[in-house]
């Protein structure tokens, strides 16, 4: 590509040394990755300013470089922009011919349900479509191929590869979790969505944003860059959500389970047994570019378990009916839908059962205990990871909801673990973020024991384990090895309890670790 092709497409307030084309082969952001023939884009993060690399990615082979600051000390083209990452974006939407132009992109944000959501979107629209890509949390998935996630929305030049490969590999449909952060980043911009989902929006990553105020405009930002032609899909029951509605052109569908006004509301709701079911009403017709969706009433069921799998199940049907697909292809997608890791995943299910969640956030935590209260049960145990280096704020939010879901179960007992067997500084718990767990959960009168290891955490806690209990693990980061820790755990003191030959050892693990047999999350 030529660089002249970029000046006139891009913001710019002034250029360096480009008096003549110059062509690139590919772009690069970190210095370590450039090659020759790169345009290096120097970015201004968190912890270091990619400026300062600008001259060890000359060193490498760069041709030009997009600054912020002006390196007058560097005898190469540059080009100097207002905002480097928005740059970025466009240059890299450019260079892969805008690839989410040919593509249906559905873009699902919200503080809690992202992973789940997409995961049962793209199991509707594969059903329906069959070759289909999904970006997210767990996977970047592009037809039959999966990779590892580093990140929930990747940098936008890795973004727009990820859809380019898509586009190049005969995929139509893309869903894909954007984060607060992706937004603010500007890693999503000049990305076109189809379909923008609101799945709810309540207090998290405030550490990253600053304040609550700073975080809901970084998702509003979703909605705003719709057209009149697209969709924005809006949980109604969520005060916070509906305002997004008044920063759109798009039109507007709405889901839920208390506003009776909203476009998809699910009744007689059934959590109570092993499946979740209810009754999906459409209140009115709903026309779209494949025909018009029917009001009327749909019998809903679900092998996932909880309340807020009713809310995310109902975004996921209200995208396939807006894409084209037909009901009963959508019914059987759903129902087939088996979860996500750790998203309240039933991963121990016997004489007891072991649940593993990651447990966020306040909002994640109470749709989380929600779902417990309406389960039957003997005893409810939870073994709860601290927040490693997210500060005091998101633990004493998380805390103070922890607290009040005790009392309504009647738990009087905590675990805690700091995780330290698993944890790296980055996700380490400082004696302040500990602290002040302990100290609500002590004021509100539940005791705790803390444990500096996982492994010790989930021993203690089966080793008091009875016939139908229910033990919850959960947390983030530092539990991400919980459910792997447990099994281990059930299936030695299995093979020690009973003379089992060798095969009948490893028929017997790989019945107990059946539930983590595509599991990414802490399997290391």
């Amino acid at each position: 590509m030529n660089l002249y092709t970029i000046l006139g497409k891009i913001t710019y307030t002034s250029k360096l040394n480009v008096e003549k084309p110059i062509e690139f082969n590919g772009i690069s952001y970190h210095s370590q990755k450039v090659k020759p023939g790169d345009i290096f884009v120097c970015i201004k993060g968190y912890k270091s300013d990619g400026h300062i690399y600008a001259q060890g990615a000359v060193n490498k082979g760069a041709v030009a470089l997009v600054v912020e600051d002006l390196q007058t000390h560097i005898n190469i083209p540059q080009i100097v922009v207002p905002d480097s990452r928005r740059a970025l974006a466009h240059i890299s939407s450019l260079f892969y011919n805008n690839p989410s132009d040919t593509l249906k992109m559905v873009g699902v944000t919200g503080t809690n349900g992202k992973t789940t959501t997409t995961f049962m979107i793209d199991t509707i629209l594969s059903s329906a479509f069959k070759n289909t890509g999904l970006i997210g949390t767990v996977i970047i998935k592009n037809g039959d191929s999966f990779i590892p996630s580093e990140l929930t929305t990747p940098e936008s030049l890795d973004l727009q590869m990820y859809l380019k490969e898509m586009v190049d590999n005969n995929v139509n449909h893309v869903t894909m979790e954007v984060s607060s952060s992706g937004l603010d980043l500007s890693r999503v911009d000049f990305v076109d969505y189809h379909i923008a989902v609101v799945n709810n929006i309540s207090r998290d990553h405030i550490d990253l944003h600053g304040s609550f105020e700073n975080y809901v405009a970084a998702k509003k930002k979703l909605v705003k860059n719709l057209s009149k032609n697209n969709f924005a899909i809006i949980n109604g029951d969520c005060t916070e959500s509906l305002e997004f509605g008044n920063e759109t052109k798009a039109r507007i569908i709405t889901f839920g389970m208390k506003n009776q006004f909203c476009n998809f509301v699910a009744t007689n709701v059934d959590l109570s047994g092993n499946e979740t079911s209810y009754t999906l009403e459409i209140t009115q017709p709903i026309q779209t570019e494949h025909g018009i969706i029917e009001a009327g009433y749909h019998e809903i069921t679900l092998q996932v378990l909880g309340l807020h799998n009713v809310y995310n199940s109902m975004v996921a049907i209200a995208v396939g009916l807006l894409l084209g697909a037909d009901f009963d292809t959508i019914k059987n997608a759903i129902y087939a839908f088996i979860g996500v890791e750790r998203r309240f995943q039933l991963i121990y299910n016997s004489s007891f059962k072991i649940i593993d969640d990651h447990f966020a956030n306040p909002g994640n935590i109470e749709v989380t205990m929600e779902t417990i209260k309406h389960m039957s049960y003997n005893k409810f145990s939870l073994i709860y990871g601290i927040r490693g280096n997210r500060g005091v704020t998101v633990n004493t939010e998380n805390a103070h909801i922890m607290a009040k879901w005790a009392k309504e179960l009647n738990v009087d007992h905590i675990t805690l673990t700091t995780s330290e067997d698993y944890v790296t500084s980055k996700d380490s718990v400082d004696p302040s973020e500990l602290k002040c767990v302990v100290d609500i959960l002590r004021e509100s009168g539940i005791s705790t024991t803390v444990y500096k290891t996982l492994k010790e955490a989930v021993v203690s806690t089966l080793c008091e384990v009875t016939e139908k209990d229910v033990i919850l693990l959960g947390g983030c980061q530092g539990m991400d090895p919980a459910a792997k820790v447990a099994l281990q755990y059930i299936y030695e003191q299995t093979v020690i309890s009973k003379n089992l030959s060798l095969k009948e050892q490893q028929e017997l693990q790989n019945s107990i670790f059946a539930s983590l047999e595509h599991r990414v999350a802490g399997m290391n």
